[in-house]
């Protein structure tokens, strides 16, 4: 994709969750690794900056979604030693909401279609909808 490299520049949209900008007691593991989608955006997305690939790389941070994986949280062999947790986790989706898709699918249309979105970081929740996430300001690195 990179223009510098004979592409012809393009969008990468990560999918993250909100989980991987709090800490989250009852998903560590995946709070982790969204934590890590989240550095890797902006990494390679100042990369991509720096490098002039004419590739924007930007992330997508919903809250809980409706989708089948909702449900996992009801079956013991998926939660394994957190299926004890299965009620807090049910008070978060009703605290948080429950997000239909739509929404995230219009979300990442937006991210697609602004040319100045270069790793940004968008959160997605039923009481702000689509909002971003303020990081502090980068300092400009020379390669």
């Amino acid at each position: 994709m990179r223009k510098n490299n004979g592409g012809h520049g393009g969008v990468i949209i990560n999918i993250s969750s909100l989980a991987g900008l709090t800490p989250a007691a009852y998903q560590p593991v995946y709070s982790a690794s969204k934590h890590g989608v989240i550095g890797f955006t902006r990494s390679i997305a100042a990369l991509a900056s720096i490098g002039n690939y004419g590739v924007r790389i930007n992330s997508v941070c919903p809250a809980f979604v409706d989708t089948p994986l909702l449900e996992s949280i009801e079956k013991e062999e998926n939660m394994g030693e957190l299926f004890k947790y299965k009620d807090r986790i049910k008070d978060m989706m009703k605290c948080y909401g429950v997000l239909d898709p739509s929404l995230i699918a219009k979300g990442m249309i937006d991210l697609i279609e602004d040319d100045a979105s270069n790793g940004a970081v968008m959160k997605i929740t039923t009481s702000r909808g689509i909002h971003f996430e303020e990081f502090g300001v980068q300092q400009k690195t020379k390669i």
